[in-house]
């Protein structure tokens, strides 16, 4: 167990977790206990990866998900259907009564399913919920920039602007994975954001030059503090010999010192990190 934080200071968590790629009960079972043990640690920030109650990418990157009407060849990835969720949908109820009975913010993660009535339609997106200690949404973020490559078969461009929200802790800020690349931080940072709350998919084979080498140096010259979540695998998928791991996930503070980082990349870890308190 870790002692309490210090006054004048909050403690952030960072989950890693191997998301087993379409199992959304099982995931949720899995995230719960990572939230309740982050909590018991004194934890009251939690943020989880990128998409992590459906599984962002199979765990061999061979298989997207797709939209089941924009790209419905079943040769296109997997398909949505019955996965997608809305953001009032069963995972984001049981996450906010999580959040309620911990008294905890939490990043819950999760692939959207919102319906338009004119004109009718389906549209998907990779969605952030930040969720208050009163179990209500308290920011609701749609990823603004999808990543090509993971996501061209079925995300749409979020259309909710920025992810900001004005806490006890100070004005939190929420992007997802490839916005990093987009100029989101310096919008972040313009409206007033001290502290940015990051799921991440990353599957970059170069993962240790960005995590221990590149981000740190940009997150100093950014000046805010970051909390980064990623994903990992439990194990090296079958064939992949040069595979280096996801994981790295990262708590790193606004002078791009790195707080800290998993003990392994491989399955799954919490992180922990205590930042001062720096209202607006």
């Amino acid at each position: 167990m870790h002692p309490p934080p210090a006054p004048g200071t909050f403690r952030v968590a960072a989950i890693q977790y191997a998301s087993e790629f379409g199992a959304v009960q099982a995931n949720c079972d899995g995230l719960e206990r990572l939230v309740r043990e982050a909590a018991r640690n004194g934890a009251q920030v939690i943020v989880m990866p990128e998409a992590a109650i459906p599984g962002y990418l199979s765990a061999d990157l061979q298989t997207a998900w797709r939209d089941p009407v924009r790209r419905p060849n079943p040769k296109d990835g997997r398909s949505l259907e019955g996965i997608a969720e809305t953001a009032d949908g069963p995972s984001a109820r049981r996450f906010r009564a999580l959040a309620k009975e911990l008294n905890v913010y939490m990043v819950a993660t999760l692939i959207e399913r919102a319906e338009t009535q004119a004109p009718p339609s389906v549209n998907y997106f990779n969605t952030a919920l930040l969720i208050g200690p009163d179990g209500a949404v308290a920011c609701h973020y749609r990823k603004l920039h999808p990543w090509a490559r993971g996501e061209a078969t079925w995300a749409q461009k979020g259309d909710r602007g920025l992810g900001t929200c004005e806490t006890s802790f100070g004005r939190l800020g929420l992007m997802i994975c490839y916005d990093i690349s987009c100029g989101t931080v310096e919008q972040l940072k313009d409206a007033g954001v001290k502290t940015i709350l990051y799921p991440i998919g990353w599957v970059c084979p170069s993962a240790n030059d960005w995590f221990d080498g590149m981000l740190p140096e940009k997150v100093r010259d950014w000046g805010v503090n970051l909390v980064g979540a990623n994903w990992s695998v439990r194990a090296v998928p079958q064939g992949k010999d040069a595979w280096a791991g996801w994981g790295h996930s990262r708590i790193i503070a606004a002078d791009g010192a790195v707080l800290a980082r998993p003990k392994r990349d491989l399955g799954d870890a919490v992180l922990y990190a205590d930042f001062p308190i720096e209202k607006n």
